[in-house]
Parts: structure tokens; sequence; C-alpha cells
């Protein structure tokens, strides 16, 4: 991927919605999951993907004062499809 096709704006924006994508996530593995130390872990992983979210998000606050935070719908980043059977393999 060639990151000189986009702009800064562009790579704040899908950094952004790849860290709020991550986030929910392991928000969703640490419901699905009964084990105390793997829920415990997907609720950390979760928090610190919120804490990128808002070091990007102040970064772009800071570089495109006043502009409103749009996400892109889609993203170059590909996040994988998570699914929840009961009894099965959270990911797809």
């Amino acid at each position: 991927m060639n990151l000189e096709s986009f702009t800064l704006e562009e790579l704040l924006l899908t950094a952004l919605k790849s860290e709020i994508e991550s986030m929910e996530i392991y928000k969703k593995i640490s419901m699905a999951v009964s084990n105390a130390l793997l829920k415990d872990r997907f609720k950390f992983l979760a928090g610190e993907e919120e804490k990128h979210r808002e070091f990007i998000e102040n970064i772009y606050k800071g570089k495109f004062l006043g502009r409103e935070i749009k996400l892109p719908e889609k993203t170059p980043v590909p996040l994988p499809e998570v699914k929840f059977e009961k009894g099965r393999y959270p990911f797809k």
C-alpha cells in the first residue's frame, strides 16, 4: 500500500476508525468468553484501543481545528469478521 496517495487527514481518520473497530471487537470477545483471565485480557486490550483512539483524535483536532470528525465507511485496513455462535470459535 502506497501511503503517499493518502492525505494526512485520510490517514488519521482511517487510523481512528481502525482503533474504534478493534476496541469493539475486543469488547465483544470479552463478553463472549467465560474464562476470567481471557475476559480480563480482552477488556484490557479494549481499553488500550480506547487510549489509541483518544490519542489519534487529539492529533486530528490539533491539525484540523474545528473540523468535524467523519470516519470513512470503508478502510484499507482489513479487520477480521467476528461471528459469535454458541460453542464456536468467534472468528471467521
